[in-house]
């Protein structure tokens, strides 16, 4: 049976060259699944066998699967690329089995069948099982009460975007792809978990600010820039307050591998180094180490920018 969404295994500490936001490393004994899982909506789910048994038994985003090639950069024989696009972190990890002990896959009936199941690297997943778990993954975004907290006002005022975010929950599953797509929506997602990720502190000054709303007045801005190819992934973003959020887009200031700040002293405000202080010698950093910036993308920015 052929299903129109799939969940791809993603294992930490395995010799597979993965980057999940951008492609996904396999081997010939897998090309038919994902040939099968080729332009659908998968979600990826990390096993409690991966990296020497830590694995969480979570789902923990969701992508699209845009392409299959070949690999001829690893040097690995008879292994493939799926090529990934619209990444989207999850709020939370969704952990294998909903609140009421059930699992989320409905091909799943006892804990036997998800031991049998769950080691299918690659696996089709019915349409309302991707979308009650992508729904789960993506937290209190549809919560009214925090729309100050994730500064969704705006996102809200967008037409199709405010709808989409107040849809009731059997619509929302039901149109899960069209939400999924969503600029407004991606965005407000990214900026929820970033800011999390910071504890709502600009990592440059580490100040946090709210106003009488409660609304952060921190950033979450890109590394890689969305319209350059980066995706919207936490390792991908940093909480920045307004104007370090304006000087990191334009290049005035850089971020090296070790997490230093490199500043264009020359460009500076005066008035704005003394907020820097020894933010300089390393930024504030998640606590979560998986969430900190990728040095992969902080080159990214480097070159674009010179640094």
């Amino acid at each position: 049976m052929e299903y129109p969404y799939a969940v791809f295994n993603a294992s930490r500490g395995t010799s597979y060259k993965d980057r999940i936001e951008e492609r996904y490393h396999f081997p010939d004994r897998l090309l038919k699944p994902a040939r099968a899982a080729l332009g659908k909506r998968i979600v990826y789910y990390e096993p409690r066998r991966a990296d020497e048994g830590k694995g969480r038994n979570v789902y923990l985003a969701t992508a699209h699967v845009t392409d299959i090639v070949q690999d001829t950069e690893t040097g690995q024989p008879n292994h493939h690329f799926a090529l990934i696009g619209q990444f989207l972190p999850f709020q939370s990890p969704v952990p294998l089995r909903r609140p009421d002990g059930a699992y989320w896959e409905s091909r799943i009936q006892t804990p036997a069948s998800a031991k049998g199941l769950t080691q299918n690297s690659i696996r089709g997943l019915p349409a309302q099982d991707f979308a009650s778990i992508v729904l789960a993954g993506l937290g209190d975004l549809f919560d009214p009460s925090k729309t100050a907290l994730h500064d969704l006002d705006e996102t809200l005022r967008d037409p199709e975007a405010g709808e989409l975010l107040r849809l009731p929950y059997e619509e929302q599953k039901r149109r899960i792809d069209q939400l999924l797509i969503n600029r407004p929506v991606r965005d407000a997602m990214f900026r929820v978990n970033v800011r999390e990720a910071y504890q709502y502190q600009c990592a440059v000054t580490g100040l946090s600010i709210r106003n009488g709303g409660g609304r952060p007045e921190v950033h979450a801005a890109h590394i890689w820039a969305v319209e350059d190819g980066g995706p919207d992934a936490v390792q991908n973003g940093i909480a920045l307050s307004q104007t370090f959020h304006w000087m990191f887009d334009r290049g005035l200031i850089g971020i090296r591998d070790d997490y230093s700040l490199i500043v264009s002293h020359n460009k500076m405000p005066e008035g704005l180094r003394g907020l820097i202080g020894p933010r300089e010698k390393q930024i504030l950093l998640p606590d979560d180490p998986a969430l900190r910036p990728d040095p992969y993308f902080l080159a990214k920015h480097r070159a674009k920018h010179c640094l």
